[in-house]
């Protein structure tokens, strides 16, 4: 059965709960290597990065959200 366009596909990215949701398990990731894998100052690094994971992750996910919606406007 073909599908109808009467329904816009929903955007899971569309929920802010799903972009920081998606920040904090990329930085949890970070952590847990760099807390079992690395020490010294590339553990620092690392968690500084998990540190920009967790900011900038959700802010360029909202950018393509949005980016999107002006394409389909």
């Amino acid at each position: 059965m073909a599908q109808t366009n009467d329904a816009p596909e929903r955007n899971p990215l569309a929920n802010p709960a799903v972009r920081h949701g998606l920040g904090f398990s990329g930085a949890l990731v970070l952590v847990l290597v760099g807390y079992f894998f690395l020490e010294g100052t590339m553990q620092l690094l690392v968690y500084g990065m998990a540190l920009l994971d967790v900011i900038v992750t959700p802010q360029i996910l909202k950018l393509s959200v949005e980016q999107q919606r002006a394409a389909e406007t």
